[in-house]
């Protein structure tokens, strides 16, 4: 536990601190389909894989781990951790190019999933912790009470410490340091005519606020652990929370560094992770078992793909997010990285008088997150090309320019008049496309009831936990995003 509290609660915060809240809500639906029952069907594909196959490739019963250690296994191995996927989505802006969805849905997804998988891997741990070999329908039933009451509860204190944050930079206001000996200097000329002025604003960096934001960051997984919940699911939360109801409670100054601060610390964890994972290539040599380790792998690609298309499918029809195009399905299985979150789980596997696989665990988990980092992040680039990933729009054109030519020279041919019918108009409007035909690109829903009462609340908590300058201020970038979409969306349909 305190490993995963000093490098994976700063990871997880940042995470959420740095969702933009906007793009998750509109791919809500696709990213907790995928985190939720994706993670626990992948986790109990690779279980299962694991369990079965290994035997028949001549693993003796001794170097066999059972189900419950399988699962245990399944479920670490699930968490992904797209970090070089989502560096170079941004690299190529995927977003800016119309993509957004994919690349939220991705990222969303993979912070989610991180959350699902930890949970799942403390309950499973419990289960080899007891002695427990085989799982029956009391224990299934007993872990999926847990897990829901678990995921729920860190939830909820996440939320509430999260929300904690605004309350209590709004109630106090933090000078920086040295900030009236700054001012009565200022008034000698002479004193500070040698300083640069970023010099000036250097001194004038405010402690305090920051060393307070930072200490009630890591105050939500602190609260969960002692209350013995999910002290991963609670700061997650929290980051998200704080994200958009503090930020800009901050001052200006801080408002500039604390989230490269939060990336910082999240990157130096992420960093130390990725030493030991070299480390223990060479450390863990003794413990590598290949039949092993190729079922994990085969398990890995296998449980990925039979959420991500089935799914990708079924919201497909069922959603109002913007669809998921096979290519784009393609794209989200291929980032199914694993990560450092992986590898941090891995050396919390437990190990008891009959549990003694936890460095054949950890040997296996450096195999297939090295792998994945090799073989499926750095071809990245390759593979998008490959995949020939477009705005809808554009790949709407695509598909069906040739219809819309067809239509024209027809309604020309009968009226003696050129047509002129523009093609976005074309994949809009019902009326001019064949019966049956459904519209290509549809026009915003109006909000739902759910989201008429979440604006709602949304407004009374923004009335309580900001201050009228940060009301002001998210209001002027909600403006700007949504200022920033729509010339983003006239470029691309123009091109």
């Amino acid at each position: 536990n305190q490993f995963l509290l000093i490098w994976l609660a700063p990871i997880m915060y940042a995470e959420g601190y740095d969702l933009r809240t906007k793009d998750f809500f509109d791919n809500i639906v696709r990213i907790l389909v995928h985190a939720f029952l994706g993670t626990i069907i992948s986790a109990v594909v690779v279980a299962f894989i694991v369990f079965y196959i290994p035997p028949l490739l001549g693993v003796v019963e001794a170097e066999q781990m059972n189900l419950a250690e399988c699962l245990t296994f399944g479920s670490l191995i699930s968490a992904t951790d797209p970090v070089t996927t989502l560096a170079i989505f941004k690299e190529q802006r995927l977003a800016e190019r119309g993509l957004a969805h994919l690349y939220y849905s991705v990222l969303g997804e993979s912070i989610f999933n991180d959350a699902v998988g930890i949970t799942l891997f403390a309950s499973f741990s419990k289960l080899v912790t007891h002695g427990k070999t085989t799982i029956g329908m009391e224990e299934v039933i007993a872990m999926t009470i847990e897990f829901s009451w678990t995921f729920i509860a860190s939830m909820l204190i996440g939320l509430a410490l999260g929300m904690a944050m605004p309350l209590v930079l709004k109630h106090t206001p933090l000078e920086p340091l040295g900030h009236h000996d700054h001012d009565e200097r200022e008034n000698k000329d002479d004193k500070f005519d040698d300083l640069s002025e970023s010099d000036s604003e250097e001194f004038r960096f405010n402690v305090p606020e920051v060393g307070l934001a930072v200490l009630i960051a890591m105050l939500p997984y602190l609260v969960a652990e002692a209350l013995d919940f999910s002290g991963i699911v609670a700061i997650l939360f929290a980051g998200i929370t704080s994200r958009y109801y503090a930020h800009n409670n901050l001052s200006k100054e801080t408002r500039n560094i604390f989230l490269p601060i939060l990336e910082l610390f999240a990157q130096l964890c992420e960093t130390y992770v990725f030493i030991i994972l070299g480390l223990g290539v060479v450390l863990y040599q003794g413990h590598y078992q290949a039949p092993l380790v190729l079922a994990a792998i085969v398990g890995c690609l296998i449980g990925r793909a039979v959420h991500v298309y089935p799914f990708s499918w079924t919201i497909n029809r069922c959603s109002s997010a913007t669809p998921l195009q096979r290519n784009e399905q393609h794209m989200m299985w291929f980032a199914g990285l694993r990560g450092g979150i992986a590898f941090i789980c891995a050396f919390s596997f437990p190990e008891t008088e009959n549990s003694k696989h936890r460095y054949t665990v950890i040997c296996i988990t450096i195999v297939i997150v090295g792998g994945s980092l090799l073989l499926l992040g750095w071809p990245t680039v390759t593979v998008m090309r490959w995949l020939d990933l477009q705005p809808p729009d554009q790949a709407t054109e695509a598909v069906h320019s040739k219809s819309f030519d067809r239509r024209n020279s027809e309604n020309s041919k009968l009226t003696g008049v050129s047509s002129n019918v523009s093609l976005r108009r074309f994949l809009t409007s019902p009326s001019l496309q064949s019966e049956g035909a459904e519209p290509l690109l549809t026009s915003p829903r109006l909000s739902s009831r759910g989201a008429g009462l979440f604006k709602a609340l949304d407004r009374q908590l923004r009335r309580v936990l900001m201050t009228r300058e940060a009301r002001v201020q998210t209001n002027r970038d909600r403006f700007l995003e949504v200022d920033r979409r729509n010339r983003c969306g006239s470029s691309g349909s123009i091109g």
